[in-house]
């Protein structure tokens, strides 16, 4: 991950590598450029020009066939990485022991997330205003309330969690079934499960409060657009092909999906995963 931050672009230098995006960053660690360059001493000079020169030579010729193609107009420039910057990932500061326990005793880190105060945010910071900025808003708040709600789940088992039928019952209220299994390299290799989950439920907005502006807009002069604010570009029907997938419009009333640590889902809703497992 250092290394895909480095060179598509992070929190220190958000630029990145010109001609570098995520793609090519990921294809370029998972070939094990990353591990190779955190072994190499910040001031093993020769070592890192024969890691540049290394990840030079298989972007442009990928004679390992590490990537899906050639790229024969990138370079990696001399000063890369910056030695600063390749020391904030490898080396974070991070607080003392003594100031951990203090912010254990002073945080309270299983209190209930303000989704009122993050709609106003959100509407005031991002423009997220009326019926479509809610539903951006929970599309992209969901997912991490789920998990949130689910490791909390893990603390109060004390009710309702002797009758299998109850607990069944409210497995569902977070959790309607579990589709898929993966290990990532997003995540380290860490297990995850794929869970189909009621966003609208677990974010617990009210749509019907939101002002809705669909009916604002008409043809007269507006390009579409499509779920992420994005021009679509005009085909016309010579151009069109005969079987496009049409994604429909993001409905957070309707079930989604997303990857979740498995370990969290062990903990959340133990039913439902033990019901996949079988």
């Amino acid at each position: 991950m250092i290394l895909v931050a480095l060179l598509s672009g992070g929190d220190y230098a958000p630029d990145g590598l010109k001609g570098f995006g995520a793609k090519i960053a990921c294809e370029a660690a998972r070939a094990g450029f990353g591990k190779s360059l955190c072994k190499i001493s910040r001031s093993d000079e020769g070592g890192l020009a024969m890691w540049r020169n290394n990840l030079t030579h298989e972007i442009q010729t990928n004679e390992s066939k590490f990537f899906k193609t050639k790229h024969k107009s990138l370079i990696i420039p001399d000063d890369f990485p910056s030695r600063d910057i390749l020391g904030y990932y490898t080396h974070p500061v991070v607080s003392s022991a003594t100031k951990i326990e203090k912010l254990k005793d002073e945080i309270i880190w299983d209190g209930e997330v303000d989704v009122r105060g993050l709609r106003d945010y959100v509407k005031e910071a991002f423009d997220w205003t009326n019926k479509g900025g809610a539903k951006k808003f929970v599309r992209n708040l969901a997912p991490a309330l789920l998990v949130h709600k689910l490791r909390l789940r893990a603390n109060r088992r004390d009710s309702g969690y002797g009758d299998i039928i109850l607990t069944q019952m409210d497995e569902m209220e977070y959790v309607r079934e579990i589709c898929g299994r993966r290990e990532h390299f997003s995540m380290d290799g860490s297990p995850e499960l794929r869970v189909v989950f009621p966003p609208l439920d677990i974010v617990g907005l009210s749509l019907e409060e939101e002002y809705d502006d669909s009916e604002d807009y008409g043809r007269d002069g507006l390009a579409p657009v499509n779920d992420d604010d994005q021009i679509e570009a005009y085909v016309s029907e010579e151009e069109a092909p005969t079987s496009k997938r049409v994604t429909p419009p993001y409905d957070p009333t309707k079930p989604d999906k997303a990857w979740i640590p498995e370990t969290i889902a062990k903990l959340g809703v133990p039913l439902k995963v033990e019901d996949y497992e079988e």
